[in-house]
């Protein structure tokens, strides 16, 4: 017996030792499956600089909350840097560690349970081969005569990032006519504001926009499209006002045409027959008065008036002869008056 500390380890060929190595085995299985499972599906979703790890999970396969740890580390070393501890969710944002976006990295993820972990689930990413490039942010689009302004902004980029730091951009504008079947026209260009010229008046057009990196031969999703009405010159709205006041005035001479014919069928207008148009047009009068012709003697101061023969009068020659006495009679009596005043005057 030693005066030292002893510990019993058994021997290979003996009893004891034949009895103990099935229960460690044993309990090596158990612990085997007892183990978590590692996370499945491990993708990253990275745009411009914006990157994000995911993966699945099986909720099932515990009865209690699983949670995540994730690790990255560029590629050609082995010191890891945390970048979420332990999470609930199924997911990780990378975009606040500010990864290089020319550089490659070894990413990692484990599930983490009560008293045990799964093993790590590890991905290489290279931000300049697999992120994508964002489209054009803010599209705003603003009408006038025959044309239409477009503003926009650059890619969204995180840290107050510019998108020529991953390279110099390109903007494709694709447009077109919402009403007419022509062909979609697009226009490249470099500037974040742009005219689209010679356009119909008063015309519905939509358009969309991408970014183009001709350096990594890339190109982004188009935006959402927009649509504008352009507005109608001057010029163009007094050319409208005037067809319309053409065709409006059309439109009544063809109603008024319409409906003299259809009167001319109900109330047709009749005619003199030509033999009485032919007659000529002198009026003899039927019944002539003969005029009367008077001369005044100024000796007598009496009118003697001489009236023709008249044949159709109907009265005799006595008749006639009795009304003249009766005129020289009073002719008489008008010339004694006047002499016997003319008497008075003198004396």
């Amino acid at each position: 017996m030693n005066g030292g500390r002893s510990s019993w380890v058994p021997e290979r060929g003996s009893d004891g030792a034949r009895q103990l190595w099935p229960c460690l085995s044993g309990l090596l299985l158990c612990t085997a499956a007892a183990a978590l499972p590692m996370p499945r599906n491990v993708t990253v979703e990275a745009v411009n600089n914006l990157y994000v790890l995911k993966w699945m999970w099986d909720q099932w396969e515990t009865n209690y909350t699983v949670r995540f740890t994730v690790d990255y580390s560029f590629s050609d070393q082995e010191h890891y840097t945390m970048a979420c501890n332990r999470t609930a969710e199924w997911q990780c944002d990378l975009t606040p560690q500010k990864l290089n976006y020319w550089a490659s990295y070894t990413l990692r993820v484990r599930a983490e349970g009560p008293g045990q972990n799964s093993e790590w689930q590890r991905l290489l990413f290279r931000p300049h081969m697999q992120a994508s490039l964002g489209p054009p942010s803010d599209v705003k689009v603003e009408s006038s005569d025959s044309r239409l302004r477009v503003t926009f902004k650059e890619p969204l980029m995180a840290h107050n990032e510019s998108v020529s730091s991953i390279c110099l951009p390109s903007y494709r504008i694709q447009y077109w006519e919402l009403d007419a079947s022509l062909q979609q026209q697009e226009l490249e260009v470099h500037l974040t504001e742009v005219s689209l010229r010679h356009l119909k008046a008063l015309a519905v057009y939509c358009l969309q926009v991408r970014t183009i990196c001709t350096k990594l031969e890339m190109a982004s999703l188009f935006t959402p499209p927009k649509c504008e009405r352009t507005q109608g010159s001057s010029h163009s709205l007094l050319w409208i006002l005037l067809l319309l006041v053409f065709g409006f005035v059309l439109l009544l001479i063809l109603l008024a045409t319409k409906y003299c014919s259809k009167f001319k069928e109900i109330f047709p207008v009749y005619s003199l027959p030509t033999s009485i148009l032919d007659l000529p047009m002198t009026i003899t009068p039927l019944l002539q008065i003969p005029e009367e012709n008077c001369t005044t003697l100024h000796i007598q101061e009496e009118v003697l008036c001489h009236q023709p023969e008249v044949e159709s009068s109907g009265l005799s020659v006595s008749q006639w002869q009795d009304s003249s006495t009766k005129d020289l009679g009073i002719s008489s009596w008008r010339s004694n008056l006047s002499s016997g005043q003319h008497t008075r005057d003198i004396s």
